[in-house]
């Protein structure tokens, strides 16, 4: 399981189901030191460097996109397909490597709530896509993240 927090921090849990009582978890991050991180530039050439196979690759950059590690790029509004009861705002593109990166708003336009089903948002070209929540309420958004071609 992977938790981001608002802050942009990314940790990897691996859980392991064991027959015992339960027990409360308390994660605390660190502030990061502005000169121990790497730069924009210096996370894309660690993802371009990397020799994993591809889908690991997907995994990582969609890490660190998420996290906003990559270099923002101007770039036209990508469309995205029409989905009943949903819809779609470019709202940032970003240069991951030798593709793209795109952040959306993805809005409930039904009085109801709704499953978002990420089969369904997938299109043509599409590498990875990360939904933040699978469920929406009535007049909710969440954020989509998509690495394309």
């Amino acid at each position: 399981m992977t938790l981001i927090t608002e802050s942009g921090q990314v940790q990897d849990l691996t859980l392991t189901p064991a027959d015992k009582g339960s027990a409360t978890v308390i994660l605390k991050g660190q502030k990061k030191n502005d000169a121990a991180a790497p730069t924009k530039t210096e996370a894309s050439t660690q993802y371009l460097e990397a020799t994993l196979p591809v889908q690991e690759k997907m995994i990582r950059a969609m890490k660190m996109l998420v996290a906003g590690q990559f270099q923002e790029m101007e770039a036209e509004a990508m469309d995205r397909k029409e989905i009943d009861g949903l819809s779609f705002s470019h709202k940032k593109s970003y240069q991951v490597g030798p593709y793209k990166g795109h952040q959306y708003e993805l809005h409930n336009t039904t009085e109801t709530l709704f499953d978002v089903d990420e089969t369904a948002l997938y299109q043509m070209g599409d590498l990875a896509l990360s939904v933040g929540q699978k469920v929406l309420k009535p007049q909710g958004y969440t954020i989509v993240w998509v690495i394309q071609r």
